[in-house]
This record gives structure tokens, C-alpha cells and sequence, in this order.
């Protein structure tokens, strides 16, 4: 199995090209179709995308389904950075109606995680989603920007339009990292003006009772999965801090253990984050862990450290592949 870089898989976008040939699938109604979105700065339009689709379909004997939104593999690449979160989605859900009603797995890649989840929560018009994977997604979202590879073009343009900050209106609309920058330091403003994470967390009816923006089908739309399975790395230095692909983040009400990098001596695990304890179960964490549907994985290396001894036995508990 290829190894993908730093960037292969922190998020992609939209619209679902058929991948390799794979039996009707009325011959193996068992065998559900697979949605795959991609990362920053990658597209499963590329050659080691189109690769790791191949081999899930010849695995899992069924067909699989990348989501992009640009025709060419660069335009896709450009659009997984630059570009309105939103949109994004809004376009995925439109093209992901045009499927018919057939259940589906999933697999995010590490940003990919982060819109898998927000078609599930937003997109009642698309497909019903059984089982989600997500591998090095930034599920708490990220509290310093990455650091971008050599001539990674894509990585650095979105550090262009983030320096003058990740909370501006132009970067919030602009730049997709930072409508998932969630910085400890400045919880409140992060509340204000974010554009996407905050929402697609439920966070804000945690401080207001109430608030407009609170949907609580999106914690019955997630909470109604068969399983979610959310893979951290334990080497990550991309997504900050790593555990956020488990939903864990720094203590934002405990700042001065915050550096001055942005990382926090204390992480607060999942079990006990306000979207898990609240009452409401916003995101329908609760529901789902404790009935046994919820897993934390973890694999060795980098982020997105894809190898064949992190990713199958994982998938396989997942997909149930039979022998």
C-alpha cells in the first residue's frame, strides 16, 4: 500500500465519480457501496487516490465512490483549501442525491472526515450512511495551522489568505483549514465567527440555551449510524493536538495552560466534552458510545502513516469482509 504525504488526506470535497468496475450491485446486496472523500491538497481524481479506491473495490467487491469537485485533479486539489466549507457540502449533497437510496459506508481522510460528517448531519436528500471511518480527522478541529510541506502549493496559498487571520471574514469563506480553526485562547471569538465548525459541532447551544443556530437532527442524523469509527495517529504533528481525531482539545477554560504555540498541557478526552456531557447529547456522541457503536482507533506513524497494518485490519472489523 502507498504511503500517502502530510497533506494526501486532510480533506476534499464534493461531487461522486464512479471508481473501478465492480459486480452490479444486486449480484452482492451485502456488499454496500463505498464513499471515499480525500484530504487537503489531494483529489481522488489523482493516481494514488484512484489507487486506494481500487483496491477497496477488488477487497470489498463493490463499487466505489469518490467525492470531488473540480473536473481535474488540480482543480480539486486547489478547492480542498481555497474555498467556502459550505459550499462544499451543499454542492456534495446535490450530487450525492443523485444516487439512489442504497446504504453506504464511508471513509474520510483526515479533513474528508470532517465534510462525511456534515453530508450525515446536513444532507437528509443523500444517501443512508451505515458505517463511517475516519482516519486523522480534525473532529475538535485544529489549534495551530499546519506547517506546509516543500512546494506544497495548495498548503501554502491557504497560509497566505490565513495570515492575517484564521477568524476574518475573508479566511472564514476562503480558506477551509480556517473554518476549523479552533483556538483555545479565543473560545468566544471562535464562537462568534466561525463559519462552519462551531455549527457543525452543535457547540453553540452548549452556551446559549435555545440559540437559532441548533439543529438536534444532526445528532439524530449521526447517533443513528450502525458504527463510527474515528482513527487517531499516535505521531500526528499535522492535526493539533492529535487526539482532536478522538474529539479531544485543549481546556479552553483553563488558558494558562495554553503555550504560546497553541497547545495545551491538558487535554479534555472526549468523555468529557460539553457536546458529550450536555443533556441534550448534541452530537449524538453520547448515544452512540454508549451503545457500543462508537470506536477509538489508533495507529502508529504520521499523520495519514496509511499502511496495510494500520488501515485493513481496521477497515476489515468495519466492513466485515468475509473470506
Amino acid at each position: 500500500m502507498k504511503l500517502f504525504g502530510i497533506f494526501a488526506a486532510v480533506a476534499n470535497y464534493f461531487l461522486c465519480s464512479v471508481q473501478p468496475p465492480s459486480p452490479p450491485l444486486s449480484s452482492a446486496p451485502e456488499n454496500l457501496p463505498i464513499l471515499v472523500w480525500g484530504g487537503l491538497g489531494d483529489s481522488v481524481l489523482s493516481s494514488g487516490m484512484e489507487e486506494l479506491m481500487g483496491e477497496l473495490s477488488e477487497r470489498y467487491d463493490t463499487r466505489v465512490y469518490g467525492v470531488s469537485i473540480g473536473d481535474t485533479p488540480s482543480e480539486d486539489r486547489r478547492l480542498s483549501g481555497l474555498s467556502d466549507a459550505n459550499y462544499n457540502v451543499q454542492v456534495a449533497c446535490s450530487k450525492l442525491s443523485q444516487l439512489d437510496n442504497t446504504p453506504v459506508n464511508a471513509i474520510g481522510l483526515s479533513q474528508g472526515g470532517l465534510f462525511l460528517r456534515a453530508v450525515i448531519e446536513q444532507c437528509p436528500e443523500a444517501p443512508p450512511l451505515r458505517h463511517l471511518v475516519t482516519f486523522g480527522t480534525p473532529h475538535m478541529g485544529i489549534e495551530r495551522l499546519p506547517r506546509c510541506a516543500p512546494r506544497d502549493w495548495v498548503c501554502a496559498a491557504v497560509a497566505l489568505v490565513t495570515r492575517w487571520g484564521v477568524y476574518t471574514a475573508y479566511a472564514q469563506s476562503h480558506a477551509v483549514v480556517a473554518q476549523y480553526y479552533r483556538d483555545p485562547t479565543r473560545y468566544a471569538e471562535y464562537l462568534r465567527k466561525s463559519t462552519w465548525l462551531a455549527g457543525l459541532n452543535n457547540e453553540r447551544a452548549l452556551i446559549q440555551e435555545g440559540h437559532a443556530s441548533y439543529s438536534p437532527k444532526q445528532g439524530d442524523r449521526l447517533a443513528a449510524l450502525e458504527s463510527f469509527t474515528a482513527v487517531m495517529f499516535s505521531g500526528d504533528t499535522t492535526v493539533t493536538p492529535k487526539q482532536s481525531a478522538w474529539f479531544g482539545s485543549s481546556n479552553v477554560s483553563r488558558l494558562s495552560n495554553v503555550s504560546s504555540e497553541g497547545e495545551s498541557s491538558e487535554i479534555v478526552p472526549l468523555e468529557q466534552q460539553p457536546i458529550y456531557t450536555h443533556p441534550l447529547d448534541p452530537l449524538g456522541l453520547r448515544r452512540l458510545n454508549e451503545q457500543g457503536r462508537l470506536h477509538l482507533k489508533a495507529c502508529d506513524g504520521r499523520h495519514l502513516n496509511l499502511t496495510d497494518a494500520c488501515m485493513w485490519p481496521i477497515l476489515d472489523g468495519v466492513f466485515d469482509k468475509s473470506e
